[in-house]
């Protein structure tokens, strides 16, 4: 768990994800398929609240530290934004209003994340058995209090967990909001069987080979659709020619999983 701490750390370090509404991690031999998965954020209640997205750009010069204001230095810019939030004010509002140049206001430059808006920190769980790592998906919000709350999280990797079960962990710690959707993965540690990969899942787990990744992408590219909707069946194979071209399909995987466990 170390190693993928030290990749987080990494991320948010370079900071590139408070440009974005959400943040997805993906593993090498996982079939991924990104345009579904927008299709999935887009259309889908909770992803696709206001709340989970940006509320306001990025400020260009960023000075979010203490409010400008005569008589108000003591406060931060964010408690001047929360209160104008209690107020009433939207997140957007309030940020625009606690920009302005003193007399007027705090003269603050904040991004979104100043904005109590605890409901828009998610992360997506793939699993009946709890999140798997194949693909994790986190709002931008979930990334930002993850990096704030880990250092309560370090007393659970005393446990011999992989990564995704110690971020599940670490989620649940710190207050962040799991959805269940199912549709984000299909893994065969979920009781699940991807090959030969024609469903509507955003991923497909695992396939370890060079021929069975793209046997398994082609498959789902031609076959599959946006997570919801119903494979489509070729319509110049029949009955036995279709069940024929699925054990083939099968029988690759299963010759890849032996020689990769030889």
């Amino acid at each position: 768990s170390w190693i993928f701490i030290a990749v987080w750390d990494k991320v948010i370090d370079l900071g590139d994800y408070k440009a974005h509404a959400w943040v997805v991690k993906v593993d090498p031999d996982a079939v991924f398929f990104p345009s579904r998965l927008r299709q999935l954020l887009r259309h889908t209640t909770p992803f696709n609240d206001a709340g989970a997205q940006r509320q306001a750009p990025e400020p260009k010069e960023w000075s979010c530290g203490n409010c400008q204001l005569e008589g108000k230095q003591h406060e931060t810019c964010a408690a001047r934004v929360r209160s104008l939030q209690k107020d009433g004010h939207s997140c957007k509002a309030a940020l625009q209003t606690v920009s302005r140049a003193p007399p007027h206001d705090c003269g603050c430059a904040c991004d979104d994340f100043a904005c109590d808006m605890p409901e828009s920190a998610m992360y997506l769980n793939n699993c009946k058995w709890g999140l798997h790592g194949p693909i994790e998906v986190l709002s931008r919000r979930a990334v930002a209090m993850y990096a704030a709350g880990l250092p309560r999280c370090v007393p659970l990797l005393q446990h011999p967990w992989g990564e995704d079960k110690f971020l599940d962990e670490c989620m649940e710690t710190l207050g962040i909001k799991r959805v269940n959707e199912w549709s984000l993965l299909s893994e065969i540690a979920c009781g699940e069987t991807p090959a030969p990969c024609g469903t509507s899942k955003v991923s497909f787990h695992p396939f370890k080979t060079i021929q069975s990744y793209f046997t398994c992408y082609e498959y789902a590219d031609t076959y599959g659709g946006s997570p919801g909707a119903e494979p489509s069946l070729p319509e110049d194979l029949e009955g036995n020619t279709w069940q024929e071209m699925l054990k083939d399909l099968q029988a690759r995987e299963e010759k890849d999983v032996r020689i990769l466990a030889d």
